[in-house]
């Protein structure tokens, strides 16, 4: 299992900037779909054990800060709804240290 999360981790790359591109102009452009479709799938997963990598991380949080037209404040606040559900029927985000900066930087904007 070690083995398999090392070669794991090796096959993960950044973001590339046409992607990262895509993804803030769809977030300005289209923002609560942005956050339905892409963002909150991105982080969130069916399974128990399963956690968003550092590079998944990063490609949102560059989605979130940048800059104000990106995704506006009703945006910000469905998001941080579906990452930090009340319902206990939902699963929300695994909280690591590669998804606590999402948060801060929801709170920031």
């Amino acid at each position: 299992l070690v083995g398999t999360t090392i070669a794991h981790a090796k096959q993960q790359k950044p973001a590339s900037r046409s992607l990262t591109s895509l993804i803030v102009s769809l977030a300005r452009d289209r923002p609560m779909e942005c956050v339905d479709a892409i963002l909150v799938p991105s982080l969130t997963n069916a399974t128990e054990d399963w956690e968003p990598s550092r590079f998944q991380c990063e490609l949102i949080s560059r989605v979130l800060r940048a800059g104000r037209d990106s995704l506006s404040s009703q945006a910000i606040a469905h998001f941080l709804e579906k990452l930090l559900p009340t319902d206990a029927d939902c699963r929300g985000l695994k909280w690591t240290d590669n998804t606590m900066p999402l948060l801060t930087t929801c709170l920031n904007r």
